[in-house]
């Protein structure tokens, strides 16, 4: 396995878990109509062909969402056999709405509410038998039979927690045949600074090729420093702290209750790669602006009737490789005092950036926003705390300034704020919506925020693009940290 071996293996496994889930719901779905009417008859093709189409999608796109394509899924069969469950009750639950509820043609789909039940159970049974039971083993018997390049891993940190590390990982028969412990070490009297520096001393002396590294004092700048090494030396890491918990981003698979893991095992995007989302974004702007026309309209509409001024408010961002373009929103506030206004949220984000900005809401969370409700218009509110102001900006990805995913758009003034680590967001382009905007919004104090955004940055991929577009929905629905 060349390059990132954690990279490469996720990947051999989603071709292998993709493809099965595929014959899995064929198979499941044979068996179950066979069950049900004693017999496959030619004139039931059409429809179960439609109905297998269905759950594909279904289950392929879910299973993006639910993390259930990477190698750590593995190691947590509990959570596995949860996640595929709840998938299979959504996926089954959205294909009655769409027969039964909705009347597509029955020509296309089957129909029989028998065979639904019996695909539902079928299918989950297939599949823990299957994907969480027997692919471990087989592709693990495949890496020793071909006598695959190991990973040396090298585990730095608290011993206790490395214990608990090593028995999780050791669940899982792929890991078991991948695995190679490289060496342990423990540097606790050590600052956080000369902690990180050591580990990395250690990597020569043992000959690892990937490191797993427990921190409960380094700050997110100390952590995204050690992760910009790590990526200039080709060296993967999963690196635990519990501030990944406080974040609500972070891999469950290898997280417990108190600290949080984030693996770094993927490099930059190749042309290849960005190429690729380039085309998705030009498709899925221009699918969105013939979806969402009506609600441009009539939004621009009741912008331009309820408050006097210009249905846009056109502001300078800066975007990849430090160039400014100009970013279009529904104005939701009243004309006038423009300068005041960006004298007011100048002053606000030096204080915010210095983590002097937190406020309190309702339920007394930290809340970190600037406070501008007297200048909201009454339609302002609404599309302010649904994000629906942002919607114009989707003509940027059209254009390509923006992506539909990628690091929120940052104003000029800000950037004297930001420190080295923070300006990695912008080697790639803004996005409509991303880490910050799905997890973050004004929950987060600044270096927490910019944190979400530098591992987007350096953990993107298109499955994460897929979650992160389908969890802005909820996001935008219920206005979770809108204001």
């Amino acid at each position: 396995m060349s390059g990132s071996r954690s990279a490469n293996l996720d990947r051999i496994y989603f071709k292998a878990a993709s493809l099965l889930d595929i014959l899995i719901l064929a198979a499941a779905l044979c068996l179950a109509v066979f069950i049900r009417f004693g017999k496959i008859d030619i004139s039931y093709l059409r429809p179960m062909i439609g109905t297998w189409i269905f759950y594909c999608l279904g289950v392929l796109t879910g299973s993006a969402v639910e993390s259930l394509y990477v190698a750590r899924t593995t190691a947590n069969k509990t959570m596995h056999f949860y996640r595929i469950a709840r998938l299979a009750l959504t996926a089954t639950a959205a294909y009655v709405l769409f027969v039964y509820a909705i009347k597509f043609p029955p020509r296309l789909f089957v129909a029989s509410r028998a065979v639904v039940l019996l695909l539902f159970v079928i299918w989950l049974w297939m599949y823990v038998l299957v994907r969480i039971l027997a692919l471990p083993h087989l592709l693990g018997f495949c890496f020793r039979l071909f006598r695959c390049r190991k990973i040396r891993l090298l585990y730095c940190g608290d011993p206790k927690v490395i214990r608990n590390i090593r028995k999780t990982l050791a669940n899982s028969a792929l890991y078991r045949a991948v695995l190679v412990v490289a060496g342990e070490c423990d540097a606790c009297e050590k600052s956080p600074e000369d902690r990180l520096s050591f580990y990395f001393s250690r990597v020569g002396e043992t000959g690892a090729n990937q490191m797993c590294v427990v921190d409960e004092d380094a700050d997110f700048g100390l952590i995204a420093a050690f992760v910009m090494e790590c990526r200039k030396r080709g060296l993967p890491v999963v690196f635990y702290s519990p501030r990944f918990i406080d974040l609500r981003f972070y891999d469950s698979w290898l997280s417990s209750s108190s600290i949080g893991a984030m693996p770094f095992f993927h490099g930059a995007w190749t042309k290849t790669g960005e190429a690729v989302w380039r085309i998705v974004d030009f498709l899925a702007a221009l699918l969105a602006i013939l979806v969402l026309s009506p609600i441009l309209i009539a939004v621009a509409a009741l912008v331009k009737l309820t408050s006097r001024g210009p249905v846009l408010f056109v502001q300078k961002r800066v975007c990849k490789d430090m160039q400014v373009h100009d970013f279009p929103k529904f104005r939701s506030m009243l004309e006038g005092r423009d300068e005041r206004a960006e004298r007011a949220h100048k002053e606000y984000f030096r204080k915010y950036a210095e983590g002097k900005a937190v406020d309190r809401d309702e339920n007394g969370e930290g809340v970190y926003k600037l406070d501008q409700t007297k200048r909201v218009t009454a339609i302002g509110r609404v599309i302010r705390r649904m994000s629906i102001d942002e919607l114009p900006q989707v003509f940027c990805v059209l254009g390509g300034s923006m992506s539909v995913v990628g690091p929120r758009p940052c104003i000029p003034y800000e950037l004297e704020h930001y420190s080295t680590w923070q300006l990695e967001r912008f080697g790639i382009k803004p996005g409509l919506t991303g880490t910050w905007q799905v997890y973050g919004r004004s929950r987060l104090p600044f270096d927490a925020a910019q944190f979400l955004d530098f591992c987007y940055v350096y953990r993107r991929s298109y499955a994460m693009n897929v979650r992160l577009v389908l969890k802005t929905f909820p996001v935008m629905l219920f206005g979770r940290g809108g204001v």
